[in-house]
């Protein structure tokens, strides 16, 4: 769990975003019956029109800072997602009066409980297992972050931070190895599938010629489609070396069939 992110999910959640608009648990629904009466907040009016969302979001909470009173930043940069640093140096106090004038802190402790069972059901069902030795390639294992969430059933994202730490999010309700692989390959992944599309015309058509499911994708373009290329290829490449044939053998033919028809080519690219 991670206070940052269930504050700026909420906003955009009264924001009317519908990636942030779950309501199939009563927990969901008891963020919309307790907070309704904030859609107006200067800030839910901002985020709605910001024009960003989905791993954005994400993002700019694990680049927030907390300092007693609210979150604030000054590093943070989501330019190619649609959040300059002038609009977030705009966005900034919004948040920090939503936090204060809804005592969203009083809330969260609140459900302390609540997100510490589920939190340990996620963990005693092994839905959250990864082999995190898998990543030292990558990065030092204990730089990477595991948040789980109950605001979210479907959607999760990945983020770094400081240059130097991995988070991946996933939802309490959805959470699976496949889902955290996924998440905390982006803190990789995402950088390769750029420059790839910046420096290799092949890849970049691959990518072009990809992009029919992501046109509802806010702040979505066809470079993101490279990061999720890359991203899909490295979930496939981890179980086939961690030993799991049969997730192997599903993820390959699952995005096959669902819009990604140059995975075998871009995992090529990555061995």
């Amino acid at each position: 769990m991670d206070e940052r992110y269930e504050l700026l999910s909420l906003i955009f959640r009264l924001a009317g975003r519908p990636e942030y608009n779950d309501t199939e648990t009563d927990y969901q629904r008891t963020l919309n019956s307790t907070f309704g009466s904030f859609r107006n907040h200067s800030a839910v009016t901002f985020a709605s029109n910001v024009g960003f969302g989905y791993d954005a979001v994400f993002n700019l909470a694990m680049n927030m800072k907390e300092d007693g009173s609210g979150y604030v930043n000054n590093r943070v940069s989501l330019t190619n997602r649609g959040l300059s640093n002038n609009t977030l140096n705009q966005f900034r106090p919004l948040i920090e009066d939503f936090y204060q004038i809804t005592n969203f802190r009083e809330f969260y402790e609140s459900n302390l409980l609540y997100y510490e069972s589920e939190t340990r059901q996620c963990r005693f069902e092994r839905r959250c297992y990864f082999d995190i030795d898998w990543f030292a390639q990558f990065n030092d294992p204990g730089n990477f972050r595991l948040t789980v969430t109950p605001s979210n059933s479907w959607s999760g994202s990945g983020a770094m931070s400081e240059g130097v730490y991995a988070h991946a999010l996933v939802p309490f309700y959805t959470a699976d190895e496949v889902f955290i692989v996924h998440e905390f390959a982006h803190s990789f992944g995402n950088l390769l599938g750029e420059v790839w599309y910046n420096t290799n015309p092949q890849f970049r058509q691959w990518c072009n010629n990809s992009t029919g499911n992501w046109y509802w994708m806010p702040g979505g373009n066809n470079m993101v489609v490279g990061f999720e290329y890359v991203v899909r290829a490295y979930t496939i490449i981890y179980f086939e070396d961690t030993g799991n044939q049969f997730l192997t053998d599903w993820v390959r033919e699952n995005e096959k069939n669902n819009g990604w028809p140059y995975i075998e080519q871009v995992i090529d690219m990555l061995r």
